[in-house]
């Protein structure tokens, strides 16, 4: 039997006050804003649009209450970036869910909550941490049932040690196999290996992403790569090996989430952006981050006591198989709003897509269909974590919060794939106007934007023909400029 029984890790009786900020619940997107199709267009038209769209600002207020508190409390107590920490916990809760849940919106249109997740950000700007934060509970179930298996493997191998006479007087000792749900380092064998016998799912936490990208052609050439990219279709994994018996893994569940420096996204995109490998990782690309100064509030022990009994009401989620001992993954049906809603962003996309000439903005409008799709299933569960809903079936507002989200990861997409084909004009700037494109508000004037200049060592016409750069600026009205990076 499933245990559905979840604990509220925010229960109103002791929860703290909460500052009014925009990321309260009361700024909960309503259906009739979301308009996906104007807000895309706007970003391939380069029009005019407002300024926290341009800065395409990590939208906290999607999450549930209690994991809203979390990402805050983490950003100002340990300077966690509020993007980095919110896509932490959300592929945490991919790693959690694993094969135990799938979403349907329709027959024969099923996906898990598989996520391919980049984390970008300079050195120094803290990317890593926030991830090693949010995998902390999954990693403590990790080593403790890593312990049980130590224990195990000592009676197996002192069965073994046993002679034939000895071993007909006691009991079989099967030998025992490690229940893990996170992978670091890895050959393709031995992933299969492993997958094997942990159908329920696996994550691969990857703290360099190259190292992960690096190793596709180092066992062998190519063949990795059609792997993951099979692996994030979930096409069953299918492995001959000429020295032992042959792998079948029918329901493979592989999320991956790993760092990587702005300017590794060139490297990472060599030879990878006609087979849409690269439109199949959900880049976490924030628009400039500082290292901030360190605050002296420590981080209440509750903000840890929430966050590991969000997760662990998730792992203890039975997972049922069938009689071939293949995962059976329970399925959520959306609800009719929700369905309505769904499929209206579907098609606002496809409309985006069909009108588009790039074959890689097509690419990567499909795979944000997908993701969208994934992302609902993350986000009820979640509420399920939380005893905010059921998991019963997909509602309205998993749907409104992934329509939101996945607004933010394809703004990041169409960065990061500037980024990787070396497209972004600022490359081309000389220093003294990069530090001043870099100084200037997202929205300025005309005189506050000379007037700066001149600090820079810029002329007034100097500083004038710049602004009038369509790649550089949007010129919303005038004399008042919009930087567009």
């Amino acid at each position: 039997m499933e245990n559905n029984t979840s604990i509220n890790p925010l229960d109103n009786s002791h929860s703290k006050d909460t500052k009014n900020t925009s990321n309260s619940k009361e700024s909960k997107p309503t259906i009739e804003s979301l308009d996906l199709l104007n807000e895309v267009r706007s970003i391939e038209k380069n029009i005019s649009v407002n300024k926290e769209e341009t800065l395409n600002k990590f939208p906290v207020d999607v999450f549930p209450e209690a994991i809203q508190e979390i990402i805050k409390s983490t950003n100002e107590c340990l300077n966690y970036p509020i993007d980095f920490i919110g896509a932490s916990l959300l592929f945490a809760v991919s790693v959690a869910i694993g094969n135990t849940r799938e979403i349907m919106v329709k027959k024969g249109y099923k996906s898990t909550a598989v996520l391919y997740m980049s984390i970008v950000g300079s050195p120094g700007s803290g990317k890593s941490h926030p991830l090693h934060w949010a995998l902390k509970p999954i990693k403590q179930r990790d080593n403790i049932s890593y312990k049980e298996y130590e224990d195990k493997k000592k009676e197996y191998d002192a069965w073994v040690g046993l002679n034939k006479k000895e071993k007909k007087n006691t009991e079989t000792i099967e030998k025992p196999f490690w229940s893990q749900h996170l992978i670091t380092d890895f050959t393709p064998e031995a992933l299969s290996e492993i997958h094997k016998h942990n159908i329920r799912g696996l994550g691969v936490h990857s703290d360099e992403l190259t190292t992960w990208i690096n190793n596709f052609n180092r066992y062998n050439k190519g063949s990795e790569e059609q792997f993951w990219l099979s692996a994030w279709s979930l096409s069953p994994i299918t492995v001959q090996r000429k020295t032992s018996e042959p792998i079948n893994i029918a329901k493979p569940f592989l999320s991956v989430c790993g760092t990587i420096q702005p300017q590794v996204l060139i490297d990472l995109s060599k030879n990878r952006t006609d087979n849409g490998f690269l439109d199949r990782i959900l880049f976490v690309y924030p628009k400039h981050i500082e290292k901030p100064y360190w605050s002296d509030s420590d981080i209440s022990d509750e903000i840890n006591e929430n966050w590991n009994l969000i997760i662990n009401n998730l792992i203890d989620i039975q997972l049922e198989q069938d009689e071939f001992f293949n995962p059976v993954s329970k399925t959520l049906l959306f609800d009719k709003q929700a369905k309505t809603l769904f499929i209206n962003w579907v098609n606002q996309l496809t409309d985006i897509s069909n009108a588009s000439d790039s074959d890689y903005k097509k690419s990567i409008y499909s795979k944000i269909e997908q993701y969208g799709l994934r992302i609902c299933l993350c986000f009820q569960m979640m509420k399920f974590a939380c005893a905010e809903a059921s998991d019963d079936q997909i509602d309205v507002e998993s749907v409104e919060s992934s329509i939101t989200l996945m607004k933010y990861f394809t703004n990041s997409a169409f960065k990061a794939r500037s980024k990787a084909l070396n497209e972004n004009p600022l490359d081309n700037l000389t220093k003294d106007k990069i530090d001043l494109y870099e100084t200037l508000d997202d929205v300025f004037k005309t005189k506050n934007g000379v007037e700066l200049a001149q600090t820079f060592n810029l002329s007034e016409r100097t500083a004038k023909t710049f602004f009038n750069k369509k790649d550089l600026f949007i010129h919303n009205q005038r004399g008042v400029y919009q930087k567009k990076y």
